[in-house]
């Protein structure tokens, strides 16, 4: 059962997260010396190289606003040995912010709103520090990003059972047109044009 309390305070993103952007570094494609870690652009991994600048969980938002058309989230999270390159603001939750929380939130959010370009939309450092968050105490968020975190298990679990049923219904499909399985029926039943 749901409780309903008071309602949670609006903060600023620059009141519960430092954001770090002045640390991340563009590797132009030629420059790239390929290796083990990802080197993360605006939707994700863009390849992987053999450095890093970050090494801990962080949130990141795309800063260009390519999915935001669709209402798609720029915002996914980060963790380990990591490069980012311009193209994303890197966001470290403070210690009453939990990271995954901070990341749910953000996901559900329609970027288009915060645009501040005019022909390409793009999300500007000083228009994200203002994006407004509602923040629950840190055991709310934490309870919270639990059983979010448990529908998206769910979730990939049935969506990898539904590709299994296609295959395997591709595959059945393929048997049963060519001939090479048959299903037996009642000729006495059977009806041909």
């Amino acid at each position: 059962m749901i409780q309903m309390s008071a309602p949670w305070p609006i903060m600023n993103l620059e009141d519960i997260c430092e954001i770090l952007d002045r640390f991340r570094k563009p590797i132009s494609k030629k420059n790239r010396i390929q290796g083990d870690i990802p080197y993360y652009g605006a939707t994700g991994i863009v390849d992987y190289v053999n450095d890093y600048i970050f090494d801990e969980k962080l949130v990141l938002i795309g800063e260009d606003g390519a999915k935001w058309r669709a209402g798609d989230s720029s915002a996914f999270s980060i963790e380990g040995k990591t490069w980012v390159n311009n193209h994303a603001h890197v966001l470290k939750a403070n210690n009453n912010m939990n990271p995954t929380f901070l990341c749910m939130y953000l996901e559900s959010l329609d970027y288009r709103k915060f645009n501040s370009g005019s022909a390409q939309p793009k999300l500007n450092k000083a228009v994200c520090e203002k994006i407004p968050v509602r923040v629950p105490i840190k055991e709310e968020q934490q309870k919270i990003a639990s059983v979010l975190t448990n529908a998206d298990k769910e979730i990939e679990l049935l969506e990898q059972q539904l590709a299994d049923l296609k295959q395997e219904k591709k595959a059945l499909m393929q048997q049963l047109l060519t001939g090479k399985r048959r299903v037996k029926t009642d000729e006495s039943e059977a009806v041909w044009a």
